[in-house]
């Protein structure tokens, strides 16, 4: 019975192999490619839309009633919940005021001037989302 069954998977893997390595495949080197992005371009593209995330939910938090949690018309109150505040590819902070909410992302590897690191500011209002990138 065993060998019977020593027999079977030795076919089966005979198959297997076979079916994925036949002459017909064809192996296709990669190379650099320009529809890979590099780290610091999908890093960068993270850390934006992280802070991204965060301004939405402060205009949600701006029209949420205060009995539901909100602001109930105000960003008092606001603040980043931990898992968002702390990611792979940043840090984000928040300076709230009745109006406003200013989101800061600082990432973790360096912008182009080579030296500090990658950040990202966005000024959160009712109506809008302000963007004023720093050393991207």
């Amino acid at each position: 019975m065993k060998k019977i069954f020593s027999i079977g998977i030795l076919i089966l893997l005979t198959f297997l192999i076979s079916s994925c390595c036949s002459l017909n495949s064809r192996i296709i080197p990669v190379r650099d490619s320009t529809f890979a992005p590099d780290y610091k371009e999908l890093s960068r593209d993270l850390l934006i839309e992280g802070a991204l995330k965060i301004c939405y939910m402060a205009q949600r938090h701006y029209r949420k009633e205060i009995i539901r949690g909100g602001g109930g018309y105000a960003f008092i109150g606001f603040a980043i919940p931990q898992h968002l505040a702390y990611t792979h590819y940043g840090t984000y902070s928040t300076v709230v005021t009745h109006n406003t909410v200013t989101v800061t992302g600082v990432g973790k590897i360096t912008g182009i001037d080579g030296v500090n690191p990658m950040k990202v500011r966005y000024v959160v209002s009712p109506e809008y989302i302000k963007s004023g990138t720093i050393n991207n």
